[in-house]
């Protein structure tokens, strides 16, 4: 559930980084969760896990889309990446879950990833479209390879039975988590880069656009009318009628409180074009009427999501900013990694005091010594 939040926009449909971001941050979680659960409950763990998060999360879709009548939180499925888990590890000859986990981020990265691939095109808000690959499969497969290792570490850590680690499985945890951040910090940056304008036409049956120049759209990875704030969220696809021309295929609000706008997310360009904007005084910002025929410019898609945002304001504080939270997530993540280093050395201590059996035995690849034992149940 923790892992899965971070695509929430993507879960609503109003993504404002790279779509790119979606697939790997849904192989992240699955990577790390699953494999983790796996490890800790044993067998049987990683659909343990599934089923709490797929009952969870379908009762917020249910109360939040129906009971309260706002936009439904949309959700990938999972399925087929426990069943991948839960295969590796069942068939596999006992070894580190580090080495398991890779091997489970293998299959996920993969067939996991083809299966979601597919799920997206049945009930997420923006399917991923061949536009997306092979970035989206080279991204995905990297990050599930890294998170399965990672949550191998983690599952192994906090696991009584799990075999003892050593340097080499520690080094692999941290190799896939500085691939995860790699992958992140490759995904994020967008830029304004795009076609010049947009002509819109709105009547009763939705909206027509025209937009120049028409060429590169074809590789676009989405290009709908989005409507937000009004008691909900509309997110319409513009289909294709002849080029550089597109149409809604339902109508669009652009009325009272809520606010619309054509967005087009090509390569790492994300930019839009106003529909309708109402005026708020609180930011101030003006408002920007929906006529029945406009030609507007394109301008970075944030500038419009995000009117609030002050302008003016000295970069050197925003770079700021973003350096102390990227300190905070940092530091958040050393500790956790501390934590889990001492919850494993404490446990194979007490194991090897409570049994009183010790073998060293030489690892496979470099002359660390790493402590094996033999931990026998305990009447307590």
């Amino acid at each position: 559930m923790a892992l899965s939040s971070f695509q929430g926009e993507f879960d609503f449909g109003v993504p404002q980084f790279r779509l790119v971001l979606h697939p790997v941050l849904l192989m992240l979680a699955a990577g790390v969760g699953l494999v983790a659960a796996r490890v800790y409950l044993g067998r049987g763990g990683a659909v343990q896990a599934l089923l709490g998060f797929l009952v969870i999360r379908g009762l917020l879709a249910v109360m939040v889309g129906g009971v309260w009548d706002q936009t439904t939180p949309h959700f990938p499925l999972y399925i087929a990446e426990a069943l991948l888990v839960e295969a590796v590890f069942l068939r596999s000859r006992p070894r580190s879950p580090v080495a398991l986990g890779a091997l489970a981020g293998v299959l996920i990265g993969t067939v996991g990833l083809a299966a979601e691939w597919g799920w997206s095109h049945v009930w997420m808000p923006i399917p991923w479209g061949p536009s997306l690959l092979p970035e989206a499969a080279l991204a995905g497969l990297a990050t599930a390879v890294a998170a399965g290792a990672l949550g191998g570490f983690v599952g192994g850590s906090l696991a009584p039975s799990a075999p003892p680690m050593g340097r080499l499985e520690h080094r692999a945890a941290l190799a896939g988590l500085l691939v995860i951040v790699a992958a992140m910090g490759w995904g994020l940056p967008t830029s304004s880069e795009g076609p010049r304008s947009a002509q819109v036409r709105l009547d009763e049956r939705g909206a027509s656009v025209r937009i120049t120049p028409r060429s590169g759209l074809d590789d676009a990875h989405f290009l709908n009318l989005t409507a937000w704030q009004g008691g909900g969220s509309v997110v319409s696809e513009l289909v294709r009628t002849g080029p550089g021309a597109y149409r809604t295929a339902e109508p669009v609000p652009v009325k009272g409180a809520w606010k619309s706008l054509v967005r087009l997310h090509v390569g790492d360009s994300l930019v839009g074009v106003p529909v309708y904007l109402p005026a708020d005084r609180a930011i101030p910002a003006p408002a920007v009427a929906a006529e029945p025929s406009f030609t507007r410019p394109f301008s970075a898609d944030r500038e419009i999501l995000q009117r609030e945002r002050k302008q003016g304001v000295a970069g050197w504080l925003s770079v700021l900013a973003y350096l102390t939270v990227a300190g905070l997530a940092a530091g958040l993540l050393a500790l956790v990694a501390w934590a889990l280093l001492r919850l494993e050395r404490g446990r194979i201590s007490g194991a090897v005091m409570e049994t009183g059996e010790v073998r060293h035995e030489a690892t496979d690849n470099n002359a660390d010594t790493s402590v094996r034992f033999a931990a026998t149940p305990s009447p307590q």
